[in-house]
């Protein structure tokens, strides 16, 4: 795993103060070797951009003539509204049937792009292109501040909120105002057109699996006694009963996928009240199908309810969070999965509707909403003196649905830190952060010739429209945006070249050999064994050297550097090394250290290489070609090169147990110390003059090399045995933490802290922190964390500055981080961590507590250290209902708003890639 730059970063984002950085691993094994190239956050292509200062939303509308692309665009401003005209060039329209002298409040296409509706406020215009066609002037009390699309209805809600319906008849609006105001005020409104057939109030009928559920369990009821219930064992008809429900009801719109593919669409309203209670009517007769009065505390499951949600009387307690914005919509295939999106006070909440026939209500809709768990936070970080304030402009409609977007479809999310939520095709649903633009206002699709894939328009928090378009070499079905380069060979490893920006891939095949090799002094003779063909004969590797371009993701032609038989590629690092020949200075140079496999009656040898990359003049009509390598040096050695890195400009490599620093001068290795350590050196990394290695067997040893008198010394070590994968720093400003993974899939953390009494005067490291991850790591990469905020583009606090994240890639294909928090914020966690471990239903009834624990091996006696917070458990309060959340908070003597700071903070500090 290493770090490296994107190819394709448009100039708008290149002079940001934050580095833009990708992540590149190496995966599979022989054919399936491969390169994965993973970014986290989303970053636009931008085509063009124009400054509109005072822009506050925007929209992209579709024509008769091609509904295919979109031609118009509508810019709404503080005190007027532009058209603009696009075909190959962006015009605006001066001469049309719109309203230009005031602001837009929304706009959209009805009669399958027929017409277009203009909604301001106190009035809508529809237009055939740019012609007027109809002019309605509604006399409403109040001004329009939101409109939602199901088409042919267009519902409206006004300030005091009032509710009025406009339907499309015979190419004409007819207008409703509904009394739906009347219980109480309406805060938010969403029209939906249903395709997936659920939202009904009928019973299922004989041929859906559904019905036979049902019946199963009318049955059931009927059989079973009060005594049963109390004191009988579950029989063998409770457990078929079980296990053919769960698979009758899970993923049910995958099992109907292609089944009634005629489903008689419907449309729908839903409302929310400001007392927070969420009602769908029928559309265009307004018949009240379903009741969900404690939607605002955001529950687990969403259904028709009676019953009043009861308020704590607790002056601690805050008040019911408000219900600011609804979006009903369906995804997936043929949009037949209903996803209900809410902004709930500050967050997001995300529901899916699921047929549910059980309810015995009558003419209510057969369905219920699951909460979808995600761990979002997309508040705006505020200080102590602003919190409950925003100097930004305000944003109307947060949630933007697009159809079909660079074969994607799904919700963006507008705000302080948007988001992209796409359902793929295998129905997952995805979350892609895009914070390289900082707060976006407005954002639309646009499909357009000039962008022809996944083209779309957004405004940022500056007045910048932007027209961009998704990258088309990045994947966007999986966790992370990903680019799978596939090798054919198994890769090693890989690093990147700052000076040339490109990667350095070690690459090995595996053929079928019968070649031996006989060694007699410095002379070597391969034999080719003759052996019968039925004989198994052993696999070698053929291992290479190859240099990847990051623009086109292609090997670099003539340029690869093939390792002699029989030797393979131990280790790979660019080392930065003093250079006292022609020039001056630290400069980056290729290091590889290698082993030469002859069998068990050879000694092993090794071989160290120092090659630097140079830039050449191409060949023609192959511009890949300007970079070869060059060999500086290169000489064999009594044992293999296992570790290899550079400490204050010498170079710094270990043969078996022992450790040589040597200079570069001249192209030639000088000599510099040595030292002899343990059993089997693999792992080596540096920070300044400070050394950490990683033996196979006796754990890890930090050493210090003195410049001034040219010596190595041991500073500290661990006594206790240890099998080591992988090492790495761990640094909080003047902290220093050395980070150890080992065989039994635990992260250790120690420290040298000469004045503590267990580090017997400094001579034993410390072990501050252990955690159970369950997976082995055997690569790392660390980063500082982000200077600025992605939600606001203020700076972090110098504290966090001087903080690394180090991220880490498992075995399994996992991607995590480890993050230095301070001792206020990590008391807060590790108490909302142990209520949580006893709140929720364990999974497969396993305790996580006891699953973090480290687990060794060893039998030496210890205690765990612990220290480490699990983030994918405290992360699990963000999914907790309204009122779960105050008991949890009120438990451990905070506040809600605090620990959603603290995720907030650790989650945005570490938002790289």
């Amino acid at each position: 795993m290493t770090l490296g730059e994107p190819s394709f970063l448009s100039d708008d984002f290149i002079a940001l103060e934050d580095p833009d950085l990708e992540l590149v691993t190496t995966s599979g094994y022989g054919k399936n070797g491969a390169l994965c190239i993973l970014e986290r956050s989303i970053r636009p292509q931008v085509v063009t951009t124009i400054t509109l200062t005072g822009l506050s939303d925007l929209w992209t509308l579709h024509s008769a003539s091609a509904q295919e692309n979109h031609e118009l665009i509508i810019v709404s401003q503080e005190n007027r509204s532009i058209i603009l005209q696009a075909d190959e060039d962006i015009n605006q329209v001066t001469d049309s049937g719109f309203v230009t002298d005031m602001p837009t409040i929304f706009a959209c296409n009805l009669g399958n792009s027929k017409y277009i509706a203009q909604v301001y406020k106190d009035g809508v215009r529809l237009l055939a292109g740019a012609e007027e066609v109809q002019r309605l002037n509604l006399d409403l009390t109040s001004d329009i501040v939101f409109a939602s699309v199901a088409d042919p209805y267009l519902s409206l809600l006004t300030e005091e909120g009032y509710v009025v319906l406009l339907s499309l008849e015979a190419d004409r609006l007819n207008t409703t105002l509904t009394q739906l105001h009347k219980k109480s005020k309406i805060e938010a409104i969403s029209c939906y057109c249903d395709h997936s057939g659920i939202f009904t109030t009928k019973p299922p009928t004989a041929d859906n699996p559904e019905a036979e559920i049902m019946k199963l369990a009318k049955v059931k009821k009927e059989t079973k006694d009060d005594d049963d219930l109390l004191y009988g064992m579950p029989d063998v008809s409770d457990s078929n009963f079980k296990q053919q429900q769960a698979a009758n009801t899970s993923r049910w719109w995958k099992r109907n996928r292609y089944k009634h593919d005629n489903v008689a669409q419907s449309f729908w309203l839903v409302i929310c009240r400001d007392t927070g209670a969420l009602e769908i009517y029928t559309l265009p007769d307004l018949q009240l199908r379903l009741s969900a009065v404690d939607f605002s505390s955001s529950p687990r499951i969403l259904g028709h309810t009676t019953q009043k949600h009861v308020v704590p009387d607790d002056d601690e307690q805050q008040s019911l969070p408000k219900v600011h914005e609804l979006l009903l919509v369906g995804l997936g295939y043929m949009d037949r999965r209903p996803i209900l999106f809410a902004r709930i006070g500050e967050d997001l909440f995300i529901y899916e509707a699921y047929p549910y026939h059980e309810d015995s209500y009558e003419d209510v809709l057969k369905l219920r909403f699951a909460q979808i768990k995600h761990h979002l936070i997309v508040r705006e970080r505020r200080s102590a003196k602003t919190k409950g304030t925003s100097n930004a402009p305000p944003i109307r409609k947060h949630f933007r649905h697009f159809p079909a977007l660079g074969g994607y479809n799904g919700v963006f999310l507008c705000g302080p830190y948007p988001h992209w939520i796409i359902l793929s095709t295998s129905g997952q649903m995805r979350f892609h952060p895009m914070g390289i633009d900082s707060r976006i206002l407005a954002f639309s699709p646009f499909n357009n010739p000039n962008c022809s894939y996944g083209g779309f328009i957004y405004c940022n928090v500056d007045y910048e429209f932007r027209i961009c378009m998704l990258a088309k070499h990045l994947s966007y079905d999986s966790p992370w945006p990903l680019r799978k380069v596939p090798l054919k060979h198994t890769p090693h490893f890989v690093v990147y070249h700052q000076e040339t920006k490109t990667y350095i891939v070690a690459l090995s095949t595996g053929e079928l050999s019968a070649k031996i090799c006989r060694v007699a002094g410095d002379e070597k003779e391969f034999i080719d064994e003759p052996k019968d063909e039925r004989f198994p004969l052993p696999m070698r590797e053929n291992f290479s050297l190859h240099i990847f371009s990051p623009a086109t993701w292609e090997v670099v032609p003539n340029a690869e550097l093939e390792m002699e038989p029989f030797e393979n590629i131990l280790c790979l690092k660019v080392v930065n090394l003093s250079y006292e020949g022609a020039r001056s200075g630290l400069r980056g140079y290729l290091a590889i250290g290698t082993n030469y496999s002859y069998g068990e009656d050879t000694t092993s040898r090794g071989r160290l290489m120092v090659l630097d990359v140079i830039e050449v003049v191409p060949e023609p009509g192959q511009p890949l070609t300007k970079n070869k390598f060059k060999m500086l040096y290169q000489k064999e050695h009594k044992g293999p090169i296992t570790a290899i890195d550079s400490v204050v400009g010498f170079l710094c490599a270990t043969v078996g147990q022992k450790l040589y620093l040597w200079q570069l001068k001249d192209n030639d290795l000088v000599g510099i110390a040595f030292i002899d350590t343990q059993i089997y050196i693999h792992q080596m990394i540096t920070v300044k003059n400070l050394i950490y290695i990683a033996d196979i067997y006796k754990s890890v040893e930090l050493l210090r090399f003195q410049e001034t008198h040219r010596t190595l010394a041991v500073v500290s070590r661990d006594f206790r045995p240890l099998q080591v994968y992988g090492i790495s720093f761990l640094i909080d400003n003047t902290q220093l933490g050395l980070v150890a993974t080992d065989n039994d899939r635990n992260i250790n953390v120690y420290m040298f802290q000469p004045q503590a009494r267990e580090s017997a005067g400094g001579a034993r490291l410390v072990r501050k922190a252990d955690f159970h991850l369950g997976q082995q790591i055997l690569s790392f990469v660390r980063i500082k964390c982000k200077v600025l905020d992605p939600s606001t583009t203020k700076r972090n606090s110098i504290a966090i500055e001087k903080r690394h994240v180090t991220f880490f890639c498992t075995l399994d294909g996992g991607l995590g981080y480890l993050l230095p928090v301070t001792e206020r914020t990590y008391r807060r966690l590790l108490m909302l961590q142990n209520v949580l471990a006893n709140t929720f239903p364990h999974r497969g009834a396993l305790n996580p507590k006891t699953f973090r624990q480290i687990n060794s091996t060893d039998r030496t006696l210890g205690n765990p250290a612990k220290g480490i917070i699990d983030g994918e458990l405290v992360w699990e309060f963000i999914n907790l209902s309204w009122k779960d959340k105050c008991d949890i908070s009120k438990k451990i003597g905070s506040k809600s708003d605090d620990i959603i700071e603290d995720l907030m903070e650790i989650d945005r500090i570490s938002a790289h890639f």
